[in-house]
């Protein structure tokens, strides 16, 4: 519900306050210079204004091509004003008139709702050109790649299911795992994944190759797979490879692992004495997806959050929360030559559909 002074209440108002024949005017003493200021009437920014048919439509058709722009020019993640913000930026540009609702202020050219129509019309033009083509340069940005943000052609793809070879913390009986996983929001271009399984959780990554799982007693699990012929990788080992880890209950891993990219978990940190660094290694680049999601790339030679990372390859993968109660931390990465980036992608936009 909107507050009494919410700059969208009480559209209507406006323009007729602001006919001087209308307004109840009175004198405020004060000394020498005194000011005719109108009453009961507010004339500032603080009641947004009724736009005239004309203006709905041209802020309609403003909005309709900045979202058809970024919607095929940009990620996901980039927020896009809606035609009644922009329309109320345009035509409430002065800050200062942006006052409580009932306090006075006198009429300047800044807050004028009666502005010719023309010139609102064509700064509303202006801007959706220059949002438009922010959108294009985000989406070509090498950054908005390692963003993982699932593309227009977003579908929904079945992976064969390879069942690793697995440790467990506690005996798991009889498990039947599915021969196939389906997977929502994802381009189509990750039909050609598989999906390697410890029976708890899937790593989505390109086929043939040679995978390890782990499930531990208190439920948390980890996924590893790289090239045949090469040795398991480590956290900051040589070689290529992915990785996939899930940690449900330890709230002392959540903490040491999440520290660097969330606060989450900073204060149980420093409460028991973990070691709790606030920003990420030295060299890694990070890009905020969401509140609670990272996307971030360790270049050659940098040992930082990714599994394996710190020799010739770079990584890049995701860190993050899942939504929930039980804020289970998960963290998946892609260690591949250049020339399987494409599957590094596709493989962070699986994961995140599955757990981000």
């Amino acid at each position: 519900m909107m507050s009494a002074n919410s700059p969208v209440r009480n559209l209507a108002s406006v323009g007729r306050a602001l006919e001087p024949r209308r307004f109840p005017m009175r004198t405020r003493r004060a000394g020498a210079n005194q000011t005719r200021l109108p009453t009961k009437t507010n004339v500032g920014c603080s009641r947004s204004l009724t736009a005239s048919p004309a203006r709905r439509a041209a802020a309609a058709d403003v909005s309709r091509s900045v979202r058809l722009a970024c919607l095929h020019a940009a990620p996901a993640s980039l927020r896009v004003p809606s035609a009644g913000a922009l329309k109320s930026s345009l035509l409430c540009p002065n800050p200062r008139c942006r006052t409580p609702a009932g306090t006075m202020y006198p009429v300047t050219p800044d807050c004028r709702p009666d502005r010719d129509r023309d010139t609102l019309i064509a700064r509303m033009r202006r801007i959706a050109r220059l949002i438009a083509i922010m959108c294009a340069l985000v989406a070509a940005s090498p950054a908005t790649a390692a963003a993982y943000s699932a593309g227009h052609d977003a579908a929904t793809v079945t992976l064969r299911v390879v069942r690793c070879k697995t440790e467990f913390g506690v005996p798991p009986g009889r498990i039947n795992l599915p021969s196939h996983l389906s997977i929502r929001g994802v381009p189509g271009s990750t039909s050609h994944l598989v999906a390697y399984s410890n029976t708890s959780t899937y790593l989505i990554a390109p086929a043939n190759l040679d995978c390890a799982g782990l499930v531990g007693a208190d439920g948390s699990s980890s996924l590893v797979v790289w090239p045949h012929g090469q040795r398991e990788p480590r956290e900051h080992s040589s070689g290529s490879g992915l990785s996939l880890f899930l940690i449900p209950a330890c709230v002392g891993c959540k903490a040491t692992t999440t520290c660097p990219y969330f606060a989450t978990f900073r204060a149980y940190a420093h409460q028991v004495g973990l070691p709790c660094p606030e920003h990420p290694p030295s060299g890694e680049r990070v890009r905020y997806l969401t509140e609670h999601l990272v996307g971030f790339v360790d270049p050659s030679f940098v040992a930082g959050v990714g599994w394996p990372s710190g020799h010739m390859l770079s990584a890049s993968g995701l860190i993050g929360i899942e939504p929930g109660l039980a804020e289970v931390v998960f963290t998946s990465t892609c260690t591949l030559p250049t020339s399987s980036h494409a599957s590094c992608t596709d493989s962070a936009d699986a994961e995140r559909s599955l757990y981000g």
